[in-house]
């Protein structure tokens, strides 16, 4: 049986995460505001995409970190710690992108609202959805945290790919 205390930590803890990713989905997307806004293009422009990407690059990347944090080796471990911050950092600007794709579908119902409110109403809603039993948990979550690292990989990468225009002076 379940005491008061173990239903406040619960609730504590998944309001802890609620506010947190929220933050964290709209720091990324305010700070990396022209990245955000070229994998939003992408995912509203190429929607298999970015989940194929994330599925055959994302999937195995994570599991090699978590493999790699498993060893016993300090340096294994050390590695594959790394390389699952630096996943989940991608996988968290992916997030931004989509929130920022809900916030351009909010922005078309409500012309009067702020870029910055409707982009705020996106990461509240994108997270919120998340963090709902069941279908939250197994279906909404792995599709963001997919599709989010597909779009941002392939914006990043892409990005490196550009060459700069030079232009002649006369």
């Amino acid at each position: 049986m379940l005491n008061i205390g173990d239903v406040f930590s619960v609730v504590a803890s998944l309001t802890g995460l609620f506010l947190t990713t929220t933050t964290i989905i709209l720091g990324l997307g305010l700070f990396f505001r022209e990245t955000t806004e070229a994998a939003a293009t992408r995912i509203d422009a190429e929607r298999s995409r970015p989940f194929w990407i994330g599925m055959l690059v994302g999937v195995p990347a994570f599991v090699l970190s978590i493999a790699l944090s498993s060893a016993a080796n300090p340096l294994a471990k050390f590695a594959g710690i790394m390389l699952m911050m630096w996943l989940l950092s991608i996988t968290l600007l992916g997030a931004a992108a989509i929130a920022e794709v809900v916030s351009r579908r909010i922005r078309t119902l409500d012309q009067s609202s702020s870029p910055f409110a409707t982009f705020s109403k996106g990461a509240v809603i994108l997270v919120g959805s998340m963090l709902f039993p069941i279908v939250g948990w197994i279906f909404i979550l792995p599709m963001v945290l997919i599709i989010g690292f597909g779009a941002a990989t392939q914006t990043l990468f892409a990005s490196r790919r550009r060459t700069p225009v030079v232009s002649e002076v006369s």
